[in-house]
């Protein structure tokens, strides 16, 4: 599965895994981070909340596991 990109100013792109409910955020700082345990409701409210998705969705999705990539 292909990252998709984001219209915001603090995230460029995610891609999510249904099988492993995993959401992968690639932030504008060049961050990347691995979330996992996201349900595709979360990952779908996520897209919906463009320009602003991390500000809706962010501190939801913060509460999952997670791994910095880069």
């Amino acid at each position: 599965m292909q990252p998709i990109s984001v219209q915001s100013s603090n995230v460029q792109a995610v891609q999510y895994s249904p099988a492993a409910l995993t959401l992968t955020v690639w932030f504008q700082s060049g961050g990347v981070y691995e979330y996992h345990g996201v349900a595709e409701h979360l990952y779908q409210q996520f897209l919906a909340a463009q320009p602003h998705p991390w500000t809706a969705v962010g501190r939801a999705i913060k509460l999952h596991r997670f791994v910095k990539l880069a």
